[in-house]
């Protein structure tokens, strides 16, 4: 079947290869119709895998053409916080860090990041992504800082190899 009959679906449901990934994504990236399907499935609470798929397609849309996630803030914020699927909350965080978050958001993706961050069942891809996020919002709520600085410090003792990164520079940028 030619490509531009299929939907996002059928194309993430081919292979859970990278290769597929990127061009779902890259069709996505050219085609806010799709970029919104992506979305849609990721939404999909009956489907964990296929959402996952869905949610790293979209983070790799997003890498192309980084205007595509605006008007989806609300549902990313509303997914991420139900969600229990570690890929789903690594490729949105994954996102964010790129992102130009818009002001209305900023003390709810950073109280979610928080949370990510303090919590000890996180995957560390997840933690470490939230730090990048919470570091560029720190920018704009440096009120922030103190309590993310408490919270990394804490964890560094004991923490692994991406986390440690993450976190060091964070400490650095912030002059602790």
């Amino acid at each position: 079947m030619p490509v531009f009959f299929c939907t996002m679906k059928q194309l993430l449901l081919e292979s859970r290869s990278k290769n597929n990934i990127e061009k779902v994504a890259l069709l996505a990236a050219q085609n806010p119709e799709d970029f919104k399907e992506l979305i849609v499935l990721m939404l999909d609470e009956k489907n964990v895998h296929l959402a996952s798929l869905a949610a790293w397609a979209m983070s790799k849309a997003f890498e192309k053409k980084l205007s595509l996630l605006r008007p989806y803030y609300k549902d990313l914020i509303k997914l991420v916080k139900i969600t229990s699927s570690d890929g789903i909350k690594r490729n949105i965080t994954r996102v964010w860090q790129l992102a130009d978050i818009p002001d209305k958001y900023n003390w709810e993706i950073a109280d979610i990041c928080y949370r990510f961050l303090s919590s000890p069942d996180e995957a560390i891809a997840v933690k470490a992504f939230s730090i990048t996020v919470l570091q560029q919002l720190v920018k704009k709520l440096p009120e922030l800082k103190n309590e993310v600085v408490f919270e990394l410090e804490k964890q560094l003792p004991h923490s692994k190899p991406a986390f440690k990164y993450r976190a060091n520079a964070f400490l650095k940028h912030n002059e602790v």
